[in-house]
């Protein structure tokens, strides 16, 4: 599974990626009550979109989570094309890479 992990700046998570195991696309979008954004706004598993389409989950996410950046679903769909799992992408909220982890290789920061 790659799972990669937006911080909006609004307070909002999107927590979304591959599961390489069932050939699916999946997102979780959480609200930020408290300190943490833990309180979950919509999940895949509501239903609302088709898991083997990343677009349709991408325009979904976008219809409530403006302005999520390009390249993090670009990133997504490479994972699903190369059959990633084991990684961990941390994103910031203007698009750029803060940490990404893989099982296959130590732990790096990253700048984009």
């Amino acid at each position: 599974m790659s799972q990669h992990i937006y911080n909006a700046k609004g307070g909002q998570m999107l927590v979304a990626g591959y599961d390489r195991m069932l050939w699916d696309f999946f997102y979780d979008l959480y609200a930020k009550e408290g300190d943490f954004p833990d309180k979950v706004l919509e999940s895949y598993m509501d239903g609302t979109v088709n898991c083997k389409d990343l677009n349709s989950i991408r325009d979904r996410v976008e219809a409530l989570l403006p302005g999520v950046p390009a390249n993090f679903w670009e990133c997504i769909r490479s994972d699903a094309e190369h059959h990633v799992g084991n990684r961990v992408v941390l994103w910031n909220p203007d698009g750029s890479i803060a940490r990404d982890e893989s099982a296959d290789q130590p732990a790096a920061e990253v700048t984009t």
